[in-house]
């Protein structure tokens, strides 16, 4: 979070529910404490100073927390502040998400390459452990590199830039965009060494922008989801035009009048496309699967547990509120963590030893916690990366 990085910028500020706002602060906790227990690695580096976020527990941690930030205003009646970088990166993720599903079939769409292919930065005067390494000028060179091998202009449909964008959220854009691509490209990087207000910030413009960018997206068969999100995109443009529908916005995290828990059922839910579901699968009765209502939207297998007369499988589907006929909900925990983790290699030769040195790493970036400004009581999701080694 670098507030200085941007200047004053156009938004709107108005009223949703006739509630007052919770003026009690919550406690916080370090940028970086929350990100180690988010990734559960050892930072290498990251976009994180000494900002304090609002603390959140163990149980809660692997939550998205752009969606655990909606649901804390929602159930605790604070107040949250939304950019367009918000939304974009969500758009950012789930847009990799479905290259990485589906990438032997969208591969005519984005490159002529026969076989993956390794992409390679050079850095001499990094050094492993060294705080001030500077991780972000890195990604844009793999980027560049990258866009290189593209049949389309891909590359600045994802990582562009809004009135409100800072570096990190840049970077972020930018891992975003990298881990998509890593259905095609490997990356070694080598070295000597219920809410009562919103604050809602951008301009016109930015959201026309990432209507502008859906066009492109739609076009990897992507229509079932894009078209969910245009009318939200329209939705907030009219906000910003002065036309403020309170009940459109009541709705971001639940159906209008819906009471708390941890189901969701808000509009905010249209932008992903895939969540995870679990399911026990009995080794007696296989009919069990059958019987799961949302085994037909199954794309991807992610995990098994077996728990001896049964096991619990946990699959990527389809989000069934995109078809859904009637009003659906889905329990948070089912969407994305909302961190792109890029691997990469680090490796660093030793002249005097004459060997090299070979570490497991990644880029990481994505939503990590939020803030409480102690004047406004508004809560505000921040956009971090960093850098962690394999262990």
């Amino acid at each position: 979070m670098q507030k200085n990085e941007t200047n004053l910028k156009p938004g709107l500020s108005f009223e949703v529910s006739d509630i007052e706002i919770n003026t009690v602060p919550f406690e916080t906790e370090t940028g970086n404490n929350l990100i180690r227990k988010k990734l559960l690695s050892e930072i290498e580096a990251s976009s994180f100073l000494a900002e304090n976020l609002v603390s959140i527990p163990e149980e809660e941690i692997k939550i998205h927390h752009f969606l655990l930030m909606i649901q804390r205003a929602f159930s605790e009646h604070k107040a949250i502040t939304i950019r367009p970088d918000d939304f974009w990166l969500i758009i950012c993720q789930g847009f990799s998400e479905h290259i990485k599903l589906n990438g032997s079939s969208l591969k005519h769409l984005i490159t002529d390459l026969k076989k993956k292919q390794t992409i390679k930065v050079q850095r001499d005067d990094f050094v492993k452990g060294k705080k001030d390494n500077p991780w972000p000028e890195i990604f844009p060179e793999f980027s560049k590199q990258v866009n290189e091998y593209l049949k389309s202009d891909l590359y600045s449909k994802l990582v562009c830039e809004f009135s409100t964008s800072t570096k990190t959220d840049v970077t972020a854009f930018e891992i975003s965009f990298l881990d998509g691509m890593s259905e095609y490209f490997d990356y070694l990087f080598y070295s000597l060494c219920g809410i009562p207000k919103i604050t809602l910030e951008g301009s016109i413009e930015d959201y026309r922008k990432i209507l502008s960018n859906l066009d492109e997206l739609e076009k990897y068969d992507l229509g079932w989801w894009i078209k969910k999100i245009k009318p939200i995109i329209h939705k907030i443009i009219e906000t910003l035009s002065g036309n403020i529908d309170k009940s459109f916005w009541e709705s971001i995290f639940k159906e209008t009048n819906a009471s708390g828990g941890p189901y969701m059922s808000g509009w905010i839910s249209n932008f992903f496309p895939y969540v995870r579901e679990s399911y026990c699968k009995s080794k007696k009765w296989t009919s069990i699967f059958e019987r799961n209502p949302y085994r037909k939207n199954a794309v991807k297998k992610l995990n098994e547990t077996d728990l001896g007369l049964s096991k619990l499988i946990q699959v990527l589907i389809k989000n069934p509120i995109l078809s859904a006929k009637k009003e659906c909900e889905l329990k948070i925990d089912m969407f994305p963590t909302g961190i792109s983790a890029v691997p990469f290699k680090w490796e660093i030769f030793s002249p005097e030893l004459k060997m090299t040195t070979t570490y497991k790493m990644n880029f990481n970036s994505g939503f990590i916690g939020f803030t409480e400004n102690l004047q406004t009581n508004s809560l505000q999701s921040q956009i971090a990366w960093a850098i962690t080694e394999e262990k």
